[in-house]
């Protein structure tokens, strides 16, 4: 197997184990979010951010464990983790929100309101959670830069390289 296709196999895992993380943050955040729209009257953007924001303080922790098997610096992957939900929030439930709305409109304008509204939530939970993906792959959980080891097990997958076959690909490009 190529390195290309190693690590294109170990995004497809990462990706698989964030799709896992996803499953269990929309039960949690679009209940919530449909929960304070329907049932509390509460309007689509202060819905959406509140079930985000829950949604995001249990993605961070199950994502870092989890998915990215991340040993990096707490804090400040958490910083870079939620500057990356809010642009990935922001894009995708306010900057698309009228492209959304238009195309549910457009194509199913016959269903009542609550399901359109419903729909153009799901669309822009689609683009959130691509967008997002690729961005704390790249950035939030990312490999140090520097010449020293992944800090993530799930960095050195995504290179196509696991356990002792990355220690020895490693001390064998050292020498």
């Amino acid at each position: 197997m190529s390195r290309r296709q190693a690590a294109s196999k170990g995004w497809l895992g990462l990706f698989s184990r964030y799709a896992v993380v996803g499953v269990i943050n929309t039960c949690i955040g679009l209940g919530l979010i449909y929960a304070l729209m329907h049932l509390a009257g509460w309007d689509h953007f202060a819905s959406t951010f509140v079930g985000n924001t829950i949604g995001v303080l249990c993605s961070y922790v199950l994502n870092r464990r989890f998915t990215f098997q991340y040993e990096g610096a707490q804090l400040s992957s958490f910083i870079r983790f939620l500057v990356i939900s809010l642009l990935c929030y922001a894009a995708a439930y306010v900057l698309l929100h009228p492209a959304f709305s238009a195309l549910v409109t457009g194509l199913l304008g016959s269903l009542p309101q609550s399901w359109q509204q419903s729909l153009i939530v799901l669309c822009e939970a689609g683009a959130y959670t691509v967008a997002s993906f690729v961005l704390h792959r790249l950035i939030t959980f990312a490999a140090p830069s520097s010449a020293s080891e992944p800090s993530s097990r799930a960095a050195r997958a995504s290179d196509g390289h696991l356990g002792e076959d990355y220690d020895n690909y490693r001390s064998a490009e050292r020498q």
